[in-house]
């Protein structure tokens, strides 16, 4: 996002929201029929840029579940950085599936 002209939270969350997209697989009920509906997301990116502490709450188990899977699947991220220091920061975020 270092050259996108988006804020970097707009860029992150467009970033976010594509990779989530991309690799994303619907899981299916019992009957063999897709499971829609959303989750919320929320993890923390830590000092060193890795992704941890990893929720997902909605209505559907099997959504969550993936939802959690493709966080998993995230690169290594530039950290946040206070008083020139890194330090972790808290996402929590809406995915309509």
């Amino acid at each position: 996002c270092e050259t996108s002209k988006e804020t970097s939270k707009d860029c992150f969350n467009t970033q976010l929201n594509s990779l989530l997209k991309k690799n994303f697989k619907y899981p299916k009920d019992a009957n063999g029929n897709i499971v829609r509906g959303r989750t919320v997301l929320s993890f923390t990116v830590d000092e060193k840029g890795k992704v941890k502490d990893v929720k997902a709450t909605g209505d559907h188990k099997a959504l969550n579940e993936e939802a959690m899977r493709i966080v998993s699947l995230f690169p290594i991220m530039k950290p946040g950085i206070r008083g020139g220091k890194a330090i972790p920061v808290f996402y929590k975020m809406p995915f309509n599936l």
